[in-house]
């Protein structure tokens, strides 16, 4: 292929342009309205330029066009063809023979104008393209020859640098205030700036602006280039013109524009410590742009600090006042990938994420509202509220998580954070009274007892035993308060470890309480009815042949009876948390029958006040518990729940029951007889099919109100007749193979770090053990699961709180990728007194061979306050739960076996028993007056490794440390 003669910039230009356009459209259909590139369309045919595809040409005669184009139509796929067709337009090809053609291929037109700024850009200025194009009619030959011009005129020693280094790399240099540009300045700094205006934009009139008549020393100069481009990204971003006059000339610059768009995104990308600082400095200059815009028209990139604040302050006003929309939109792009100022700030990172969660959660109840106007049954509401509501119930439990885990005084918004969680709960508690009102007229009209295919007492003969008799071992999780919403985030969790999860809604049985729904799911029922064992009025349990099933023993034995395959081999949740995979085969092996994991974490943290972050932590152990059944054999799970529950907060009514001396349960009442009362459900016990001694009246509420008890209203509550309360999942997993393991071999690194207000912290990460050698890339994993747990003390709740990268956090858990850069995570650790405890960091799905690390140092226990006081006597390390024996202090709770120092453990141990020692016996204990210093030095290092604080006092003069109570 042959090349022009010449240096033809602008024909070159639009070459390439046809080439890109031919290479990625097939066929395409160059229209030329003014035959002005006819010259340029031969040139083509030529292979000038080294264009590669056939360019067939009209001249004329559209038949000639038509015959030269039948060698290119006979394929299967469209031929890579370029079609010249001057002196037509997309109106006038419409009336010719080649519209069918125009119809099947793209269209391409370039107007010379165009075509001629972006060919110059570099070259010329704005100016001289502007003159050039004024002065006659132009072609594009006149074009190419212009440019040529231009490209050979002399250059100084300077400008033959700057022509050498390229536009991007002057740019950055002068940004950086590089060595070889200083020397060049002030002196010749019209020069640099020569070069940068034809590629840029920048003008005289920007320098006037920013530095009038002073000389450009190498910050000046820094200092303008980087006001530029932002100013230029800020004025093509906003939604509106600006104020200011000098920035209402860059909002028209063309090709310079993109290219100085092109350039501060690099170099906000690259050099982002010089970005804040020139940023702030511009800022500071363009006072009128901050005041005069409001937070809609600044657009979606945030040049300036000034831009994210308005849109955090307008997105926090948005949602107080319920216009969730708008918060979204503004919180979509406030991230730390998208936004330079919320990626440079862990507190905005945590203000934004509140945001984007409370702007979906409210998103979401308005969307829904009114989902179940037209519910004409029980198994209708079920299965809209499985679909369409559940989700929304998660996405609130989630916000009011993560609300928690985040909102903290060190927050700028701090107070606005708490109005925006307050119109979220306030909007929340609409959407759900009204839902469960229409739920509880479909009640009323259909009745309460759903067909069999949706009862809680129907879920082991139709989910549990027929996996049982088909062979090979099945776990049975039964766990206390697990919501709908939550096994639909656990299906698919699971699904993506390549289990197949099916997962069903069912009714409770009423009320939703834990002596009748966990009895119910035992195999109690007989001609689809139950037998009521019943206990000071209230139902305590069912009959199951000759024996009351009221207890977790006696569902185990009803369950036994009913399996056939022997004894049932009965597991709590909690063991999981120690339990080695070697242990659990070993108990495996004694059955081949059928596993029951029980699970009370959920009700009993619920109950206890404990925070829904807590939440989590159960469901990460439910994961971790079928990750080691399955590794020990179990290849089929069933997991299902009593009951599920509402959220309580602030919102909630408080109501009094009024017109019986009985006091009722939060959330529903058992009567003698009728109420009489307005605005609620009412049924008997013979109405819902139990046969019982007692037919008595249960009593709900409509709405997700809670009567008066006088006791306080916990985080959750449940008994009654909502949707939240009374649908709860019948989860089916299994998985016929094993993930292998990897043969890498990790451990886990982590260091403690100082609390923050309130918050436990630890820098974690995992690396391959010492020797060991990776796994291929494809077969490595991306991330290793990580939980924390107190060794030895299952009764303290341990809540994850936010997990800074490369960890992400969720679901209870930490992902954290192998040999990557260390982790912050945060978290608490709430008990029955506070304490101090060692935490230790474990890999709980056993997928890879992570040696766990128990952390050198303790972390304080946080008394959970709705507790009351502990009654205790028993020291810390050795307290346990009053349901099971109390545990063993474990090696890892000797505090003296982390003072390397024999000295020091002395010094310490004295404190610990004596609670005090002055400096004076401080230093017969130590022998010199350099080992006290050396002391003072290393305290604060020493207090992270002790279970008790030490404070320094001034005791008769002398300075002492004492043991703090």
């Amino acid at each position: 292929m042959s090349e022009p003669s010449f240096d033809a910039a602008a024909s070159r230009a639009l070459a390439d342009e046809l080439a890109t356009k031919v290479r990625e459209r097939a066929t395409v259909l160059w229209l030329d309205a003014d035959g002005r590139y006819a010259a340029l369309a031969d040139a083509l045919a030529r292979g000038e330029f080294g264009f590669p595809y056939p360019v067939l040409r009209l001249r004329g005669s559209y038949l000639e066009l038509m015959l030269s184009l039948e060698p290119y139509a006979n394929g299967l796929r469209p031929e890579r063809l370029l079609v010249h067709l001057p002196g037509l337009n997309k109106d006038s090809v419409k009336q010719t023979p080649a519209f069918e053609l125009f119809a099947a291929g793209t269209s391409f037109e370039k107007n010379l104008g165009t075509l001629v700024r972006e060919a110059a850009a570099g070259v010329a200025t704005a100016d001289e393209i502007d003159a050039f194009l004024r002065s006659g009619e132009p072609t594009l030959e006149r074009a190419d020859a212009w440019l040529a011009s231009l490209r050979a005129a002399p250059r100084d020693a300077l400008g033959t640098l700057l022509e050498n280094l390229g536009v991007e790399d002057v740019v950055l240099r002068i940004l950086t205030e590089d060595p070889r540009f200083r020397a060049e300045l002030p002196r010749d700094a019209g020069t640099i700036l020569a070069y940068l205006e034809p590629h840029l934009g920048i003008t005289p009139a920007w320098r006037a602006y920013r530095f009038g008549d002073a000389a450009l020393t190498a910050p000046a100069m820094a200092s303008l280039v980087a006001g530029w481009l932002m100013a230029v990204e800020f004025v093509h971003d906003l939604r509106e013109p600006p104020v200011t006059p000098e920035l209402r000339a860059l909002t028209d610059l063309g090709p310079p524009g993109k290219e100085s768009r092109r350039l501060v995104k690099l170099f906000r990308d690259s050099r982002p410590d010089a970005y804040e600082h020139f940023a702030n400095d511009l800022q500071e200059h363009i006072e009128q742009e901050r005041t005069s815009h409001h937070a809609k028209v600044l657009g979606a990139i945030d040049t300036f600090r000034f831009e994210e604040s308005a849109m955090r302050a307008a997105a926090l006003d948005a949602l107080r006042r319920g216009d969730f929309a708008v918060a979204d939109e503004f919180a979509g792009l406030r991230t730390a990938k998208d936004c330079f100022w919320v990626k440079r700030s862990p507190t905005l990172q945590r203000t934004w994420e509140i945001v984007r969660l409370a702007a979906s959660a409210g998103l979401a109840f308005q969307t829904t509202d009114g989902a179940l106007a037209r519910t004409a049954s029980l198994e209708d509401a079920v299965e809209l509220y499985a679909q369409k509501l559940a989700p929304v119930d998660r996405l609130h439990r989630n916000f009011e998580q993560r609300a928690h885990a985040l909102i903290a005084s060190d927050l700028e918004d701090h107070d606005a954070l708490l109005d925006v969680r307050a119109a979220v709960r306030r909007a929340y508690r609409t959407w759900a009274d009204a839902s469960n009102r229409l739920f509880a007229g479909v009640c009323e009209r259909r009745g309460m007892l759903p067909d069999r295919s949706l009862r809680q007492r129907a879920i082991y003969e139709d989910s549990v035993q027929p996996l049982v008799e088909q062979g090979g071992r099945v776990a049975l999780f039964l766990v206390d308060a697990l919501r709908f919403e939550m096994a639909q985030g656990l299906a698919e969790d699971l699904g993506r470890e390549k289990f197949r999860a099916t997962l069903r809604a069912r009714l409770a049985e009423l009320p939703t309480v834990t002596a009748v729904g966990m009895n119910a799911l035992a195999p109690v029922a007989r001609d689809g009815r139950l037998r009521a064992v019943m206990k000071d009025g209230d139902v305590a349990g069912f009959r199951a042949g000759e024996f009351a099933v009221d207890s977790p023993a006696s569902r185990l034995r009803a369950i036994g009876q009913r399996s056939q395959r022997g004894d049932v081999i009965d597991l709590e949740l909690g063991q999981f948390q120690e339990l080695q995979l070697t242990a659990l085969k070993r108990k495996l092996s004694a059955s081949p029958g059928l596993v029951v994991v029980r699970s009370l974490e959920l009700d009993n943290a619920g109950e206890s006040g404990l925070h829904l972050g807590t939440f989590d932590h159960t469901l990460a152990l439910v994961r971790s518990a079928i990750a080691l059944l399955h590794q020990a054999g179990v290849t089929r799970f069933v997991i299902t729940s009593d009951h599920g529950f509402l959220l309580q907060d602030a919102s909630v009514e408080n109501v009094p029951f009024g017109v019986s001396t009985r006091v009722p349960e939060r959330r529903h009442a058992v009567l003698a007889q009728p109420s009489g009362m307005a605005d609620v459900l009412e049924v008997r016990l013979s109405e819902l099919d139990y046969d019982a001694s007692d037919d008595r009246v249960l009593v709900f509420r409509k709405d997700t109100a809670v009567w008066a008890t006088g006791a306080k209203v916990p985080p959750f509550v449940h008994g009654g007749n909502s949707l939240q309360e009374r649908v709860i999942p019948v989860l089916v997993l299994d998985r016929d193979t094993e993930r292998g393991r990897t043969t890498s071999k990790y451990e886990v690194v982590a260091h403690a770090e100082p609390s923050h207000l309130g918050r436990q912290r630890l820098r974690i990460a995992v690396r391959l053990q010492t020797g060991q050698t990776g796994s291929l890339g494809f077969t490595s994993p991306k991330s290793i699961t990580l939980a924390l747990r107190v060794p030895g003390r299952s009764e303290l709740s341990v809540t994850l709180l936010d997990a800074g990268p490369p960890a992400t956090l969720a679901d209870g858990r930490i992902a954290m990728p192998p040999n990557r850069d260390e982790a912050i995570v945060e978290f608490e650790i709430e008990g029955e007194i506070d304490e101090k405890v060692r935490v230790e960091i474990y890999h709980p799905d056993a997928l890879e061979d992570v040696t766990a690390k128990v952390v050198e140092g303790f972390f304080d226990v946080a008394r959970n306050r709705r507790l009351g006081k502990s009654t205790a006597t028993a020291t810390p390390g050795d307290r346990a739960p009053s349901d099971r024996p109390p545990a063993k202090t474990p090696k890892a709770q000797e505090w003296t076996d982390l003072i390397e120092d024999e000295g020091y453990r002395r010094v310490l141990v004295r404190i610990a028993e004596q609670r005090i020692v002055n400096e004076e016996e401080l230093t017969a204990m130590l022998g010199s007056a350099t080992r006290v210093r050396m002391f003072a030095r290393r305290f604060d290092e020493l207090m992270k490794l002790l279970p008790f604080e030490i404070e320094v006092r001034t005791v008769q003069g002398m300075k002492a440390y004492a043991r703090k109570d």
